[in-house]
């Protein structure tokens, strides 16, 4: 019985990026690049890319996790000083709060968010379903007559 030729592994869903291609990322991230920008650093690297690919390194790949979780922290570390720079000193620069609160509050929205997610009720746990009492029907009785009739 003939042997069955093994399929090689797709190279394009391969976690292939090199020490020096994880450097190149994080100094992106430390030029406070956002995630868009480095998928598009990591598709120049490679040639190819997608939001699936993206997705799928951050479930399977623990290096990929790491590089993303550190470049995140450095480019929100160049965020927050950039934005300290204009705060505090003399510097005759214009320098556009509104712009800056926006970019904060999208970028970081864990730590800018305007909304707070509170825990009332489940304690952490999930939810799977919502029981609702019956609602109660109640006729109300809006003239004399009506209430005579029933």
């Amino acid at each position: 019985m003939p042997r069955k030729k093994s399929i090689p592994p797709d190279r394009t869903q391969v976690y292939n990026l090199t020490p020096k291609d994880e450097k190149r990322i994080m100094k992106r991230f430390e030029q406070g690049a956002s995630r868009a920008q480095v998928k598009n650093e990591i598709r120049k690297i490679r040639g190819t890319f997608s939001n699936d690919l993206w997705d799928r390194w951050l479930k399977d790949e623990p290096e990929f996790v790491k590089l993303i979780e550190q470049g995140l922290i450095a480019s929100q570390d160049w965020w927050e000083n950039a934005g300290q720079t204009y705060l505090v000193t003399d510097k005759e620069t214009t320098f556009n709060n509104s712009a800056f609160i926006f970019q904060m509050k999208n970028r970081f929205k864990e730590d800018y968010g305007d909304v707070q997610k509170v825990d009332l009720t489940s304690k952490g746990e999930k939810v799977d379903s919502l029981s609702v009492p019956p609602v109660v029907n109640l006729n109300v009785v809006s003239s004399k007559d009506e209430l005579e009739s029933e």
